[in-house]
């Protein structure tokens, strides 16, 4: 009775919670200074990248079939329409790209066209413009919606402060359905289907770290959108990185080190649920939310880092991946099935990582090996405000149990989890 009672026990014990590492490893880069400069925004769809240059007022299109030899295959150059692109979306069916420019790239001429620029890229060897919704300026970021609305798109004006939602049904003559003033509205993420926006702020307010939001929009009449609530939190100062995967949006502030989960499942009474910081998470521009691991783009630390959010008071740091020349100022990423896709700003590069479960320990944070300078002040010359947050932290020592001391059950467990 005893016997059975000890190995029923060991049995529940070996059954508590434990994290594979995920190993990742570099495929391939690319780079182009001519269709790439300054590389801020990717998206893929198939066997093909979409890359932005913001310098360069282009859009690369990049044939990744054969991922050990990335190729462009076509571009598209427009100064007068993509000077400063910033942000792009392509359609599930890969026929047209979509991308926010901000106009307003001195290094060539500030006083060009900002605005929502529709290209057709059907044909990928010869990608042409269809029109340009010209009278928004400084888009910041946008979004198609969800399979099943993507006739709408949504997007950020920084500049002018608005969200605003676009009918491109006609891509000949998009116009404008609706908007919301949001004051520095920046990033945006979007469930079309349950009827909510979430948008991130900067106010860009010297010695101000009081006015950087998460608002909550509902967005069901197309309209007329409305302001459910809203996050105020210092947290959130100089806000970049925002996604949402089920009841939780995950953020990421440019001059904190952290990650930043809230929950939403109250559209009204939303909360930060925790605040998860680690060396390895140093100026991050972007991140994915999927299966509940959340993938980031460390900019000042040239790197990639995973995270396991299963337990939402306990992330987990699981991977970690740098490299000063391919990597070097990754601004987005994008997952794909057992891969990721980085474009990086001053590599002027496309990279393709895969990743693997890992077996061993994670990589230890070379600082010199891996970190760039980090600045004193933003990007508007304000100073990065350094206050205590160790109220809001948990303890975020990464628990990983080496795949060796695992049972045989838990390491399957864990193939099930990651492979699902």
């Amino acid at each position: 009775m005893k016997s059975g009672f000890f190995f029923l026990l060991f049995f529940l014990l070996n059954l508590s919670p434990s994290y594979s590492i995920i190993s990742m490893e570099q495929v391939s880069s690319f780079s182009n200074i001519t269709t790439m400069d300054y590389s801020t925004s990717i998206d893929i769809e198939g066997d093909y990248a979409y890359i932005t240059g913001f310098n360069t007022a282009s859009l690369a299109i990049i044939d990744f079939s054969d991922k050990s030899n990335p190729r462009q295959v076509g571009y598209f150059i427009n100064r007068s329409s993509l000077d400063g692109a910033w942000y792009i979306d392509v359609d599930t069916k890969g026929d047209y790209a979509y991308i926010g420019g901000d106009g307003g790239n001195n290094l060539y001429n500030g006083s060009l066209i900002s605005g929502l620029v529709i290209l057709n890229v059907t044909n990928k060897s010869n990608p042409y413009q269809v029109s340009i919704l010209a009278d928004m300026d400084d888009i910041y970021s946008l979004k198609i919606s969800d399979k099943g609305y993507g006739n709408l798109i949504y997007l950020t004006s920084q500049q002018q402060g608005y969200l605003y939602i676009i009918n491109v049904t006609d891509k000949k003559n998009p116009g404008k359905l609706g908007n919301i003033s949001i004051s520095r509205a920046r990033s945006v993420v979007v469930d079309d289907k349950g009827g909510y926006a979430y948008v991130g702020t900067n106010d860009n307010i010297p010695n101000n770290i009081t006015e950087d939001y998460v608002y909550i929009i509902n967005i069901s009449n197309k309209t007329n959108p409305i302001n459910i609530t809203n996050l105020n939190n210092f947290i959130f100062f100089d806000l970049q990185a925002i996604y949402l995967e089920g009841d939780y949006i995950y953020t990421s502030a440019w001059p904190r080190d952290d990650l930043t989960i809230t929950n939403i499942k109250d559209k009204k009474h939303p909360y930060i649920q925790t605040i998860f910081k680690h060396p390895a998470i140093y100026g991050v521009m972007d991140l994915r939310a999927h299966n509940d691991m959340v993938y980031m783009a460390s900019e000042y630390a040239n790197s990639v880092v995973i995270i396991n959010v299963s337990n939402k008071d306990n992330p987990v740091l699981i991977g970690h991946f740098c490299n000063t020349t391919s990597l070097y100022y990754p601004y987005e990423i994008e997952i794909a099935g057992d891969f990721i896709h980085l474009a990086s700003k001053f590599g002027n590069s496309y990279t393709i990582l895969k990743m693997s479960q890992g077996d061993g320990d994670l990589p230890l944070y070379n600082n010199s090996r891996c970190y760039n300078e980090r600045p004193t002040e933003n990007r508007v010359g304000q100073a990065i405000p350094d206050f205590d947050i160790t109220k809001f932290l948990i303890d975020n020592t990464p628990k990983i149990t080496h795949p060796s001391k695992k049972t045989f059950f838990s390491r399957w467990l864990d193939r099930l989890m990651f492979w699902k």
